[in-house]
């Protein structure tokens, strides 16, 4: 039998100090109890009040007043709201003589991710000249607030479309290259650490590598980003473990639960567009289409008519020219991709067509056509008029190795 006169007491039955992410609703409940000679006490009305951090919205409370269960238990859900900060919930017994209220501290973390740079250039090959930092982006991860301790934070490099490539990503398909800065230590995950950035080679992380470093003082955990040759998007993706359960002395008891930011980061040639169509010439090369001798086109590249403004404009005049000397069109055959980059002609992610990634550089078949529309296979002459308006209108000299195609360049 219960004594009635024997004082009740309320205590927290679950985490005091926890952590979870803005706008989270907690999967743990925050559960207090009633007991009287240390049984439970059922239908005792408890109170649940808050203090949030200034300007919150969205804070939710599940249950703000309820009675003890057959147990002695009442509990509420959190919702966190949307400013970082300390949410301080608070259940009180108010006919409790004992320990009369029970305080839990919610520490919602803020994560953030930037990049001083969204869109840098794809590694251009071996013959690159552009300064690295043209393909560099610093990632800045940011822990709010800044509670002074280190954190481990993750970053996994989740890869995007390519740009203009049609076939499946290999698992071995080259990577960009994220490792930490500053006084963040390299721990690889997976694979093999990658060598120090180096002109023309494609470094390191496969998609689905992750990185990880630590908060400096100041709650932030810095790494950089180096593309490789493939252009296209790529998706940053940063994660931390929460703290479960904190202990009065601070120490963290982490758990399952994380939260992630992402940011998106653009490996492009920029400027390059379109060479449009024109009665004065064919564009050819698409996949899934067949060139003059009836066997098909397998590179995996229908957008590959990509190119800067000069080389569009001297394209137009070579075909012009052509057209008005010879009466055939010229059939233009791979330019660049949409956004530059590796253009991988045999869908392996390797070279060849080396030239091909930054829209200055063309192939022009050695066959026409003619008002007809059937194909015509240069002669001598065709093909010595072809070569010399290239060079007339580039001002450079065409690459003449190839047995089926002039290779022109601005």
């Amino acid at each position: 039998v219960l004594d009635i006169k024997a004082p009740r007491v309320l205590t927290a039955t679950s985490s005091l100090q926890l952590e979870g992410g803005i706008n989270e609703v907690l999967t743990e409940r925050l559960v207090v109890k009633v007991t009287s000679n240390g049984k439970p006490v059922s239908g005792v009305p408890i109170g649940w009040g808050s203090e949030v951090p200034g300007g919150t919205t969205g804070f939710y409370l599940s249950d703000t007043n309820f009675q003890t269960a057959a147990d002695g238990t009442a509990s509420t859900t959190v919702t966190l709201g949307d400013k970082y900060g300390n949410y301080v919930i608070t259940a009180t017994c108010g006919t409790c003589s004992g320990e009369t209220s029970a305080t839990f501290t919610v520490t919602a973390i803020k994560l953030e991710i930037t990049l001083d740079k969204t869109s840098v250039l794809p590694r251009l090959g071996r013959t690159d000249t552009n300064p690295l930092s043209m393909n560099q982006s610093n990632v800045t991860v940011t822990v709010l607030p800044n509670d002074g301790k280190n954190r481990e934070v993750k970053v996994t490099v989740l890869k995007g479309e390519g740009g203009g490539h049609e076939h499946d990503l290999d698992p071995q398909a080259p990577g960009a290259d994220l490792r930490p800065t500053g006084g963040n230590v390299w721990k690889p995950e997976i694979g093999r650490e990658p060598p120090p950035p180096a002109i023309g080679t494609c470094l390191g992380i496969t998609p689905g590598g992750i990185v990880s470093g630590t908060t400096e003082n100041d709650g932030k955990a810095e790494f950089i980003y180096t593309s490789c040759e493939v252009s296209g998007t790529e998706t940053l993706q940063a994660s931390i473990k929460l703290a479960d359960i904190i202990a009065a002395d601070g120490t963290r008891t982490i758990g399952q639960r994380e939260i992630t930011k992402e940011a998106t980061i653009t490996v492009e040639v920029q400027g390059l567009r379109p060479l449009a169509t024109s009665p004065s010439y064919f564009l050819v090369g698409q996949f899934g289409t067949s060139n003059c001798n009836n066997k098909p086109v397998t590179s995996q590249h229908s957008n590959n008519h990509y190119g800067d403004s000069t080389l569009r404009s001297h394209l137009v005049n070579i075909a012009n020219l052509f057209q008005r000397v010879t009466g055939l069109r010229i059939r233009i055959n791979d330019m660049s991709l949409e956004t530059g980059g590796l253009f991988d002609i045999e869908n392996n992610w390797r070279n060849p067509h080396k030239g091909h990634r930054k829209g200055v550089n063309a192939d022009i078949d050695y066959w026409g056509m003619n008002d007809q529309g059937r194909c015509r296979q240069f002669g001598p002459v065709e093909k010595g008029v072809l070569i010399v308006l290239s060079g007339l209108i580039t001002g450079a000299s065409p690459y003449l190795e190839h047995p089926d195609h002039l290779h022109t360049q601005r």
